[in-house]
């Protein structure tokens, strides 16, 4: 018998960073620059642009930090809700030590 409790538990394995109003890294796609909303190894949501489609299918993007450095990711868009979309990153995701970086530079700013 499975408990349906332990399951939702394990559903989000990985830490994610939910960035402020007053700071947001940039995701870019096919050179059109979006606002990081929140940031995990495997996910990033990010604030949509009117008039512009997203791609379909798997394809790469990069991540641009604070301390201006950048991650080729590769992922797919998994959800579209009102003006944010999630993506998903299928095979080149962001390395623990990076969510770690921008965790600590988020506690510095205060």
């Amino acid at each position: 018998m499975s408990d349906s409790t332990n399951q939702n538990d394990d559903r989000r394995q990985n830490y994610r960073i939910i960035y402020p109003e007053t700071y947001h890294p940039s995701l870019m796609i096919r050179n059109i620059q979006y606002d990081i909303l929140d940031l995990s190894e495997t996910g990033v949501r990010f604030k949509l642009k009117e008039n512009v489609k997203l791609p379909g299918d798997l394809f790469h993007a990069e991540v641009k930090l604070h301390n201006d450095s950048n991650v080729e990711i590769l992922g797919r868009i998994i959800r579209i809700t009102g003006q944010h979309a999630a993506m998903f990153m299928v095979v080149k995701k962001i390395p623990y030590q990076i969510i770690l970086a921008e965790q600590a530079y988020l506690r510095n700013m205060n």
